[in-house]
């Protein structure tokens, strides 16, 4: 990809003559709102961005590096993103190609039939919300799922800029002048609908809207678009899901401009803790952690209020393993135990082993208030029991009782929230709750019980994540004997994905789907165990 300088420069200009036409408002930026969504072809697009965020700075540009416009970016996001992130596919992942009779062609030949005449998946909000921007994101009240068409949405250029950052209407003009690293966070997104990001659980929540599901915004992979072809959603985990994109911004470590200020103010308007008293991405996982379960009870809760009387809770809830696997004697299931009635479903388990090890660190951290932390770990653990007391208390679970307790489990999360913002996660601290997730893996011999270990495949993939992150962190801050066996890594690898992908942009979903299933299909615990041991040994 090589961007034209010229348009790019011309359109970056335009901006800035956007930024000094704004009506002055309480922070001299302020914008008025649209009073409609944008339709597809106003909207600000990708191709705006590149200006500035499309590779090194062209001669035009050399005034804003002077007067320290950009000294808090890489300038490369554009073609990063372009180039090597799937986000920039997500809405051609989607388009169904009859000739090739690609993965969309197939899902849209099986749910044409029930979805009516005219049924084009590339063209339905229920796929759009996911695929595609989401021109009405700031509409108050929110357009509902069922009254929104493919107008609705910018789809050329897929999960572009906006679906992560925010609507740019009010944010794009003032966000180039120098002042605006200035304002507070809350205020960029309150005032301006710009996303705050750089904050770990609104950055956890963001990416889970979608890759884990959000009822409020249509945004919800049901068993029916699974059983037509849909790619089963792999188990969340914040930093891995960054890396792998790949990143396109700074991490904490590369930061110069924020590491050279000063500390209370890179803390309030950029969240920024120097990597030299705390390790930032085993905070990351910690709260994306907490987040992400958040999440998964959110989606539960809301849909299960939506469950009418006398029908079930739709099976994208429970862990698909449960009833897809061949019939094995003996099982792992067998030898693992059932935390539950056996031969019953239960929700998918996979965040919840990574909870239980972030919340039981988070007790004994320094700056954690033990008391708080010791209640709400405890509040949680008798959440998960009265949960799964709801999935077994008849096959397919009693949705009332699952929704009370999702929605229980939900706010306790949001109070753990500010208590893991007081916990210091120094080395020392990110090698304990190293530990303390590698203690997980040491439970292979006990019994499924409430704090037994519960392994099924995404289960164990986000344990392997969780722990792949902080021997990074306890790497950088070089903390002895935390190299993992490149052997033992790839042996592992067999078994459980270490990376979400690769580096370079891979062929569309469907065509990695097959590999994919088979690896979830052939999962043993009593083979995973001895190979993640080794693994966490290092050399």
């Amino acid at each position: 990809m090589t961007p034209l300088r010229w348009p790019a420069a011309a359109i970056a200009l335009a901006g800035l003559f956007a930024a000094a036409a704004l009506v002055p408002g309480p922070t001299g930026y302020a914008q008025a709102p649209k009073a409609a969504p944008a339709k597809a072809s106003e909207a600000i697009t990708a191709l705006h961005c590149i200006g500035c965020h499309g590779g090194p700075p062209s001669e035009a540009f050399k005034e804003y590096e002077r007067e320290g416009r950009t000294k808090f970016i890489r300038l490369d996001e554009y073609p990063t993103w372009n180039d090597h992130d799937l986000h920039s596919q997500a809405y051609r992942n989607l388009v169904p190609d009859e000739k090739a009779r690609n993965l969309p062609w197939q899902m849209q030949q099986v749910l044409a039939p029930v979805r009516g005449p005219g049924y084009a998946v590339h063209q339905a909000a229920e796929c759009l919300t996911c695929h595609a921007v989401d021109l009405t994101a700031n509409q108050k009240p929110p357009v509902p799922l069922k009254d929104k068409t493919a107008d609705h949405f910018h789809t050329r250029y897929g999960v572009s800029c906006e679906a992560c950052h925010g609507l740019a209407d009010a944010w794009f003009g003032p966000h180039f002048q120098t002042k605006w690293r200035e304002v507070a966070p809350e205020t960029k997104q309150a005032e301006y609908g710009l996303v705050d990001l750089r904050d770990p659980y609104t950055r956890a929540m963001k990416c889970a809207s979608c890759h884990v599901g959000n009822k409020a915004e249509g945004k919800f992979v049901t068993h029916e678009m699974y059983a037509a072809g849909h790619p089963p959603l792999p188990p969340f985990e914040l930093v891995t899901f960054a890396r792998d994109a790949p990143r396109h911004y700074h991490t904490h470590r590369e930061n110069a401009a924020l590491a050279a200020m000063d500390p209370a103010a890179a803390w309030k308007n950029f969240h920024y803790r120097n990597p030299k008293d705390e390790c930032p991405e085993a905070r990351d996982f910690a709260v994306g952690t907490v987040a992400a379960f958040e999440s998964a009870m959110r989606l539960l809760a809301d849909d299960a209020k939506e469950t009418r009387a006398g029908e079930l809770l739709d099976f994208a809830h429970f862990a698909c393993v449960a009833c897809h696997h061949d019939l094995k004697h003996p099982s792992y299931r067998q030898a693992r135990g059932y935390r539950g009635a056996p031969g019953r479903p239960t929700m998918r388990p996979w965040a919840t082993e990574t909870l239980r090890a972030v919340l039981q660190h988070a007790e004994a951290a320094e700056g954690g208030d033990t008391e708080k932390l010791t209640a709400a770990t405890k509040a949680v653990r008798d959440g998960l029991i009265a949960l799964n007391r709801g999935f077994d208390a008849r096959p397919f679970g009693v949705p009332e009782t699952v929704a009370r307790e999702a929605d229980g489990l939900a706010g306790k999360c949001r109070t753990v929230r500010p208590e893991l913002a007081r916990v210091v996660y120094s080395p020392a601290a990110t090698e304990a709750l190293y530990r303390r997730l590698a203690e997980r893996l040491t439970l292979a011999d006990a019994k499924p019980g409430p704090d037994g270990l519960y392994l099924d495949h995404d289960t164990a993939q986000q344990a392997v994540w969780g722990l792949r992150v902080l021997q990074e962190e306890l790497q950088a801050s070089k903390r002895p004997g935390y190299t993992p066996d490149p052997k033992a890594a790839a042996e592992l690898d067999r078994v459980t994905t270490l990376h979400v992908r690769g580096v370079k942009r891979e062929p569309v979903a469907g065509e990695r789907l097959k590999a994919r299933l088979e690896r979830i299909g052939k999962f043993d615990p009593a083979v995973f165990l001895p190979r993640a041991k080794e693994w966490l040994k290092g050399p």
